[in-house]
């Protein structure tokens, strides 16, 4: 199949069936690869409901149906985990001034105003992060390894729930 843009009509008799049919078959009505539909529901924001994806799954993929099927109990706990794009807009939702502190680092370091550098704490010079103290100082950081890191913010949980 050949790669072309999505129209109106697709898109609107997607979102109109994207609860009630699955991949395999959106993909069918519309001449689209099923790779197509996934990646224009995560596009496009079209949500699929929790029971749906539950059901569509468990009747294309466990059980019986499935092509390695041995027998034996087939009852399966399938939750739908958020994409993370959704995560991404959720969290940027919650912490503005946290994400605007991210923002003016990244930019900052794409523009070659402030570098990276070594960590604090170990002295390593690989998977440096930025650690913000107070997001209101938004270049006010500490550079630390992904490891020390980590480490820090748990010692800080620890702290704060003591």
């Amino acid at each position: 199949m050949e790669k072309r843009p999505w129209t109106a009509e697709d898109l609107r008799f997607m979102r109109d069936n994207v609860n009630t049919l699955d991949n395999s078959e959106l993909s069918r009505i519309l001449g689209r690869t099923e790779a197509a539909i996934k990646n224009a529901i995560c596009w496009y924001d079209m949500q699929r409901d929790h029971v749906v994806v539950v059901y569509m799954r468990a009747n294309s993929q466990s059980g019986e149906k499935s092509v390695h099927w041995k027998g034996g109990p087939t009852a399966r706990k399938i939750r739908r985990r958020p994409s993370c794009r959704e995560y991404t807009r959720v969290y940027r939702m919650a912490y503005p001034e946290r994400e605007l502190a991210h923002r003016v680092i990244r930019d900052s370091k794409r523009k070659g105003n402030i570098k990276e550098q070594p960590c604090e704490i170990c002295g390593t010079i690989v998977n440096i992060d930025a650690h913000h103290s107070d997001y209101s100082k938004m270049l006010d950081v500490r550079w630390l390894c992904r490891s020390c890191h980590i480490h820090l913010h748990q010692r800080l949980e620890i702290n704060q729930s003591v």
